[in-house]
């Protein structure tokens, strides 16, 4: 879910290392994966940002698996969007950072909160 790659463009301006993944990458320095099964092991990273999808409001890609494909309103983007956040904080280490973009949705022109449940980290 790193879309056009901004946040990777910022890190690298920081001097910060990043791996940007996206199940449908723009450009060659985003590596194709599905934020449902991030190909890192567990507790290995300082921080995850993503930022969601807008539901099929705004077309992503042709990917058949792509999780903007779902309506928001429909139970499985929430179910789909719960298993990039527990895939996000199996990579995290203890004690870091999780962040979550776009808590929105956009029907009919019209920007409304979305229904999406924080999942704290436990461990």
């Amino acid at each position: 879910m790193c879309g056009s790659g901004t946040t990777i463009d910022v890190c690298k301006e920081e001097s910060r290392r990043v791996i940007g993944y996206d199940i449908s990458p723009v450009r060659p320095d985003i590596i194709q994966n599905d934020a449902r099964k991030i190909l890192l092991e567990d507790n290995s990273v300082d921080m995850v940002f993503i930022d969601s999808p807008y539901g099929e409001n705004i077309k992503y890609s042709n990917h058949p698996n792509c999780i903007g494909k779902i309506p928001c309103e429909d139970e499985r983007f929430l179910e789909e969007l719960e298993k990039v956040i527990n895939e996000s904080y199996r990579i995290l280490k203890p004690g870091k950072v999780f962040r979550m973009g776009h808590f929105r949705y956009v029907e009919k022109k019209k920007v409304h909160p979305s229904r999406l449940q924080i999942i704290p980290n436990t461990r």
